[in-house]
C-alpha cells in the first residue's frame, strides 16, 4: 500500500512539471505557428501585413486588440541582415514593438521618440556594428522577430490617414 503513495507523487510531480515547461515554451510555439501561417499567406520576411480595418478579438495575430487602433504585422529574421525601417510623419499616436520568439519585448518605438512632422530612419540588427552616423538603432537580439505596428485612429475616425501611414512604412534588407 506504501506504493500507491509513492505512484501518485511521482506522476503529480510529472504533470506539475510538463504543465510549467507547457507554460514556457507555448509564447514560442504560438509565434512560430503565427510566422509559419505568415509564410502560407504569401507574406516574405520584412513584408507587412495590414490590417485596414479594426480587428475584433477573433484576430489571433494581435494578442489583445484595442478597437480605436490599426495593426500591421510582420517578421523579420535579424541573424540573416539588418533593416532599415523608415517611418514617415504621423501625427497620432503610434507604437511599433520588436518581439523576440518568447513574446520578450527587444525593442520598441513611439511617436513620443519622433517629431511629427519628421521622417525617420531606424537600423534594426542583431548587434550595434552597423550603427552608421548617430542613426537610431535597435538592436533584436534573435533569429526570429516579430514586429507589431499600432496606429491611432484620429479621433474624427478617418482611416485615411492611417492606410497611408501603414502604406508608406519601409522596411527592407540593408
Amino acid at each position: 500500500m506504501t506504493i500507491l503513495p509513492t505512484i501518485l507523487a511521482f506522476l503529480a510531480t510529472g504533470f506539475c512539471a510538463g504543465l510549467i515547461v507547457s507554460i514556457q515554451l507555448y509564447p514560442t510555439m504560438e509565434v512560430k505557428r503565427m510566422f509559419r501561417a505568415f509564410k502560407r499567406e504569401g507574406y516574405l520576411t520584412g513584408d507587412w501585413k495590414h490590417f485596414g480595418e479594426v480587428v475584433d478579438h477573433n484576430i489571433r495575430v494581435i494578442v489583445k486588440p484595442n478597437c480605436e487602433t490599426l495593426y500591421s504585422t510582420t517578421f523579420i529574421k535579424p541573424s540573416d541582415t539588418a533593416y532599415s525601417l523608415l517611418i514617415p510623419p504621423y501625427p497620432e499616436y503610434f507604437s511599433i514593438a520588436f518581439l523576440d520568439t518568447n513574446t520578450d519585448v527587444l525593442g520598441y518605438i513611439t511617436n513620443k521618440d519622433i517629431l511629427p512632422e519628421e521622417t525617420i530612419r531606424f537600423i534594426i540588427n542583431r548587434t550595434n556594428h552597423l550603427k552608421p552616423n548617430n542613426e537610431n538603432t535597435i538592436i533584436v537580439d534573435s533569429d526570429l522577430c516579430w514586429v507589431i505596428a499600432r496606429f491611432g485612429i484620429p479621433g474624427n475616425g478617418d482611416l485615411t490617414s492611417v492606410h497611408t501611414m501603414q502604406n508608406n512604412l519601409i522596411l527592407k534588407k540593408i
